[in-house]
Parts: structure tokens; C-alpha cells; sequence
């Protein structure tokens, strides 16, 4: 049963009605990721722009080859990853934000992506077999099932604390979020901090 237990002289909302808590911390750090995960392409470009310049002054002095084959920087798909990443992060905030039921099954959804476009980036522009001949096949096959576990515990954790949160049950307002979800249907969510309106 909860403790709080509002009257009609005690009109001040519960702390975990309102977007606070680690909550608020999941929803801002969203936001903030994409500005830098941009700059941080931009100056991973920038960078490699300059270098190719200084090697191409550097062939011209020295007259080795045409400066011409020198590249700059060409963006892959794996650079890409990491903001298409943020944006869907950002698209849950949103539904956090505006209380939407359907927020933990984006959630979801955001995981199988993530985890196939890593899988994309990984083999697609080659890393995994530049990888693999530095280092062996099969420290290469470790290190990558390393990575992924890591990821997946990451995102496991993150739903965890969807799903047991007293304070995002109580600010959702309901346990449909819960129902929502594909992994979640039949999981009873923690007693929240208030009673739902549907049941006062």
C-alpha cells in the first residue's frame, strides 16, 4: 500500500508525478547526445581533411606522387550510426515526455535496431575483417561477442529500470506502457508512489 495518501487540503502533486529523478536524466542526456555526436563527426572529418592537406602540401614538395590521390575523408556508414542512434533516443524522450503509454515498446523496437545497424556497420564497411587481420580470427570473434554482450546489458539494464521504476510508474500514470511492449505483456509493474486517477 502506499504511504502518500493526498487530501483534499494537500493539493501538491507527488515528486514522482512530475519528470524528475534519473528520469530526467535519461530524457536530457538524450537530448544532448545528438549535438554532440554531430560535432564529433564533424571534427572527426575536419581532422582527417587536414591531414590528407598536409600530405598532399608534403607530396607536392617532395614531388612523389600526384596529390590528386590523395583523398579526404570519406564518411562510412558505421560514422552514421551513432546519430541515427540519437535520433531515436531523442524520439523516446519525446514519448516520455508526453507521457505516451507506447514509449517502453520504441524502446524495444530501438533495440533491435541499434543491434542490426551495429551489425551493418561492423561487417558492411569492413571492420570486422580488418579486425580479424590484426588481430586473428579469433580473438576478433571474442572481442565483437564481448561488445555485443556489453550492449545488450546495457540496454537490458535501461529496460529494467523501466519496468521495476516506482517513479516511472508513477508518472505514467498507468501500467499500460507495460502491457504495450513486446517483452513486458505479462510482467506486474511496481505499486506506484500515488494511486492512478482511473482508480481514486
Amino acid at each position: 500500500m502506499s504511504e502518500y495518501d493526498p487530501t483534499p487540503a494537500q493539493t501538491k502533486p507527488h515528486p514522482y508525478q512530475k519528470l524528475d529523478g534519473w528520469l530526467l536524466y535519461f530524457v536530457v542526456s538524450d537530448f544532448l547526445a545528438l549535438p554532440l555526436r554531430v560535432a564529433n563527426l564533424l571534427m572527426k572529418i575536419k581532422i582527417a581533411n587536414d591531414r590528407a592537406d598536409m600530405m598532399r602540401e608534403w607530396l607536392i614538395e617532395e614531388n612523389v606522387i600526384a596529390p590528386e590521390s590523395v583523398m579526404g575523408y570519406q564518411p562510412t556508414l558505421l560514422d552514421f550510426l551513432p546519430l541515427v542512434s540519437c535520433v531515436i533516443s531523442i524520439f523516446i524522450a519525446i514519448l516520455i515526455i508526453r507521457r505516451s503509454p507506447r514509449f517502453l515498446l520504441a524502446y524495444q523496437l530501438s533495440i533491435l535496431a541499434n543491434l542490426g545497424m551495429i551489425a551493418v556497420g561492423t561487417f558492411s564497411d569492413g571492420m570486422f575483417r580488418s579486425l580479424a587481420d590484426e588481430i586473428g580470427m579469433l580473438f576478433a570473434i571474442l572481442l565483437v561477442s564481448v561488445l555485443l554482450l556489453v550492449i545488450i546489458g546495457s540496454y537490458f539494464l535501461m529496460m529494467l529500470y523501466y519496468v521495476r521504476s516506482v517513479r516511472v510508474r508513477t508518472y505514467m500514470g498507468s501500467d499500460e506502457y507495460l502491457r504495450l511492449a513486446f517483452f513486458t505483456k505479462k510482467i506486474k509493474g511496481p505499486e506506484p508512489a500515488v494511486p492512478d486517477a482511473a482508480a481514486e
